[in-house]
């Protein structure tokens, strides 16, 4: 740099039109479109008012996807990028291309065991994903429950007088018994916060 410059003119702005075209594609690069379904990349189909073009529908585009959020990808459509949603846009969204491909895995385990033959949809997939997340919830609040039981045991355990000696009703108990058991009522207990 200090021979030659900075070459302002050679810095490429980090703009949109450089994001796009460093996201991944697939494997032709190109996508079919399909009548009133989109565009079809990674299992996904994907649409966007652009693609009910007539002269567009059943020919061969430049697509691109991005791998942290599934629910959206992007088509070349009439000179320019267009941005398209995902058919299942709420349950993909914002889901990685490597969380769909575990989902896709552990969808494929959990039928393999008892279906001769299973497809991959879109649609079983989303669904699948959703039981997921509520799975991780019912999760999540069953830890919560547990701590806050094993908070409340704490407490309880923490509220109770050390166990006091066994005083048998019918004999009289010993000076001792008796000034142990009043300075255990008396004392005071700790405490550790506010509950």
């Amino acid at each position: 740099m200090e021979r030659g410059g900075e070459r302002r003119h050679r810095l490429l702005p980090y703009d949109e039109q450089f994001r796009l075209f460093t996201l991944p594609t697939t494997r032709k690069g190109t996508a079919k479109v399909v009548p009133g379904c989109g565009v079809k990349i990674n299992h996904l189909y994907y649409w966007a008012e652009a693609l009910r073009n007539p002269e567009v529908e059943g020919t061969q585009i430049e697509v691109r996807f991005d791998p942290y959020d599934a629910g959206v990808a992007y088509a070349y459509v009439g000179h320019q990028w267009v941005t398209c949603y995902s058919e299942h846009y709420s349950v993909f969204h914002g889901r990685s291309e490597r969380e769909l491909m575990l989902a896709s895995e552990e969808l494929r385990r959990r039928h393999g065991q008892h279906a001769t033959h299973f497809t991959m949809t879109a649609a079983k997939l989303a669904q699948f994903l959703a039981s997921v997340e509520a799975e991780e919830v019912w999760l999540r609040q069953r830890l919560a429950d547990h701590e806050a039981h094993n908070l409340r045991q704490m407490k309880r355990d923490d509220a109770r007088p050390p166990s006091l000696p066994a005083v048998n009703a019918e004999a009289k108990p010993s000076v001792a018994t008796v000034h142990q058991i009043a300075d255990l009522r008396d004392s005071p207990l700790e405490t550790y916060g506010e509950f």
